[in-house]
């Protein structure tokens, strides 16, 4: 029989909101754990399975970005388990 599409839509608003509430954890741990001068230059470009992929607009802050990883990826497996790397991007 067919869902209602009340219900569909309550499904729907409920799926996006969750996932809205979960970025908005992530960008908190990644605020909190890189200095703000570095938080300018850098930004979340996807969640590739368990692999955040990060983009920034200079090879000097992938290095001074590369220097935090190890301490950030940490922070971020307190509250998101499953993810296991960080990689950065210049572009």
């Amino acid at each position: 029989m067919a869902t209602h599409i009340k219900e569909l839509l309550k499904n729907f608003l409920q799926e996006k909101k969750s996932e809205y509430v979960e970025a908005e954890k992530l960008h908190k741990v990644i605020n909190a754990n890189l200095d703000k001068a570095l938080v300018k230059h850098v930004s979340l470009k996807k969640i590739q399975r368990d692999t955040l992929v990060f983009k920034t607009d200079s090879s000097g802050i992938v290095y001074e970005f590369n220097l935090k990883k190890g301490a950030l990826l940490k922070a971020i497996q307190k509250e998101f388990s499953y993810i296991e790397e960080i990689k950065i991007t210049i572009g």
